[in-house]
């Protein structure tokens, strides 16, 4: 999961590969019961960053049927709370959010079976969970502007508790600067995603640090500052081939395309429009594949629309450009 969370896939899946590997050399035992469950929670965790939900979810459940057998209610807490999570990514926000308020309600009930550390754990990430599930489920219902402060409150409890989680700590105040975002509070949502970048970068959180760029990013073309969102687009590119981040690094040559519109810059804008397209139709099939509805600004079905009118718009532009230079030459 370090390894993943780093954006270093190959390692990630030799470590696991290995775990498997000595597991099986376990005797059987309520040890080795438990420490399967323990290894397909993290696998299904690696599996989750990668965003292969249906992989996540079937892990979460050989480790959920596990737990159950010995009878971990520690972890069964765990593992649920991660199966919500799988439900937010694809989509069933309401199940996700009544799951995780079942999980906080039951973890306050049992408080003294569980030490102080462990009690921070859960709160903090059961209140990541709800947090990302609001926000997700305002987003498919954007007149729902209540759900956006019931998101801001869950990412503040989020903050508060996880003193001793830092990545939870970026995380929470990463959202934080996107409900600021939806608030058009753009100041405080530009103050937050730099305090996010500056801890992401001290902390090797690769995958946030991108994230935060493109934020920043998206601010700035949202306040139509094109140059210094040019600036930042092209950080999340260059952070996102690294860490994986195909949702950001499309996002990024879209907004690009469109600056490079506006700026009248017509090979520019063909070139990242181009790449968008090359790209959007393997994700989207892995999407379908994984039953994740992702929601872009405009939607979709407009922004690859939108994206075929600027290709076909300066191809021809580009090809006269070319010819034109050719003949200086001559």
């Amino acid at each position: 999961v370090l390894y993943q969370s780093k954006g270093n896939i190959k390692e990630s899946q030799k470590k696991y590969k290995a775990a498997l590997y000595y597991l099986e050399k376990m005797p059987e035992s309520h040890d080795k019961i438990q420490m399967k469950s323990y290894v397909y929670n993290y696998g299904a965790i690696a599996q989750f960053i990668r965003g292969n939900y249906s992989e996540a979810f079937e892990n979460y459940q050989k480790s959920l049927k596990f737990s159950t057998q010995i009878g971990d209610i520690k972890q069964i807490i765990k593992i649920k709370a991660n199966i919500a999570l799988v439900h937010e990514a694809v989509g069933n926000y309401q199940l996700s959010i009544k799951n995780l308020k079942y999980l906080n309600d039951f973890v306050d009930q049992k408080e003294g079976f569980f030490t102080k550390e462990e009690m921070l754990n859960y709160k903090s990430n059961n209140s990541r969970g709800l947090g990302t599930a609001y926000e997700g489920y305002f987003m498919k219902n954007l007149s729902k502007r209540y759900l956006l402060d019931s998101a801001e409150y869950y990412y503040k409890r989020t903050v508060k508790y996880s003193q001793n989680f830092i990545e939870n700590t970026v995380s929470a105040k990463l959202s934080l600067g996107n409900v600021y975002g939806w608030k058009n509070d753009f100041k405080n949502a530009e103050k937050m995603y730099y305090e996010v970048a500056f801890l992401a970068k001290q902390n090797n959180l690769l995958g946030i640090l991108g994230t935060a760029n493109y934020n920043l990013a998206d601010i700035y073309y949202t306040t139509k500052n094109y140059d210094k969102a040019l600036v930042f687009y092209k950080k999340s590119d260059s952070i996102s081939m690294i860490s994986g981040n195909t949702l950001d690094y499309l996002k990024s040559n879209y907004y690009q395309a469109k600056i490079y519109a506006l700026l009248k810059q017509p090979y520019l804008a063909y070139q990242h429009s181009k790449i968008y397209l090359d790209n959007y139709e393997k994700y989207e099939t892995k999407l379908r594949e994984e039953a994740l509805e992702v929601n872009y600004k405009l939607g979709v079905n407009d922004l690859t629309d939108e994206m075929v009118t600027i290709q076909e718009k300066y191809k021809y532009d580009v090809f006269i450009n070319k010819a034109l230079k050719v003949f200086y030459v001559i």
